[in-house]
This record gives structure tokens, sequence and C-alpha cells, in this order.
């Protein structure tokens, strides 16, 4: 079995729903038939749609690249936890909707690891990072990162 990916004709799957219209479907494949010849499309077994992305599908990719981080600091003994506004606002600055998810895993890298990153090589690390989304002067938001105290399971903080 091989499959290939293309971003032909993506320019007409372009919305928020994750939902494919038959129109949209036509739009698309009339794009692959006048992009490919007909001799490679023939030797295709079958064309397959991707349905674009949708809103919740975007929040569940950032979580996933969380918990990959998560696991990473972990075994180093620092927590890190978001709040879900920071996870809304990295969906909503991450996306790209010509692109598609990739671009959210250089967004992250950029405006998250890499000020973890330097809390944690700064020593300014005691237990872990709380990331949360806060709203500056001119009322945009922003990631806020935050070190935290180590607490042990009571709650309490441990020196």
């Amino acid at each position: 079995m091989i499959i290939l990916t293309s971003n032909v004709g993506s320019e007409f799957l372009q919305n928020d729903s994750g939902t494919i219209t038959p129109a949209q479907h036509d739009m698309v494949m009339n794009a692959v038939k006048a992009h490919f010849r007909p001799e490679f499309l023939n030797r295709l077994d079958e064309v397959v749609l991707f349905h674009p992305l949708s809103r919740h599908n975007i929040r569940d990719v950032v979580k996933i690249q969380f918990d990959r981080i998560i696991s990473r600091v972990s075994a180093r003994g620092i927590k890190i936890k978001i709040d879900d506004e920071a996870l809304d606002l990295i969906s909503e600055t991450g996306y790209d909707a010509v692109y598609g998810a990739r671009p959210l895993r250089r967004y992250i890298e950029k405006h998250v690891v890499t000020p973890v990153s330097r809390l944690i090589l700064g020593g300014k690390v005691d237990g872990g990072v709380l990331i949360t989304a806060t709203t500056d002067e001119d009322g945009e938001k922003q990631l806020h990162f935050e070190s935290v105290a180590a607490t042990n399971k009571n709650g309490m903080a441990v020196d």
C-alpha cells in the first residue's frame, strides 16, 4: 500500500466546519484532474479527500504536542500545566488554515518550548511551570509563564 498526499484543491476546503460539501468535492476533484495527468490518476485505486481540521481537532493537536513536552520535562522532575485559555490561544494563533496543523509545532517551539527552556536553564523553575493566557494593556491575549513551587502530596510547598 502506498499513500500519496497533495494539497491540490485544498483552497476549496478552507472552512472551520470540518465537512466537505458535494460542490467542494467536485471542485477539488476537478483541480486534481487538471493538475495530474490522466495516466497517473488511472494508476491510483482511490482518491480520498481528507476533511478539513475543525477548531476542536486543532485543540486536540495542541494537547498532543503538550503531552510530548510534559513527558520530556517530567524526566527532569519538572511539571508543566497549561490552562484552557492558553490552549485556546495557541490553537487560534498557531494554526494556519492554508498550511494545516504543521505550523502549530513551530509555533509551540517558538512561543512555549523556548520560554520554558529559558526558565529552566536560568534556574527559575522551583518545581514546575504554569502556562496561562493573559490579556495585556492593549487587550491582546498573550501567553504567561510562571514558575510554581514543588508541592508534596498534601499540597505543601517543598524546599
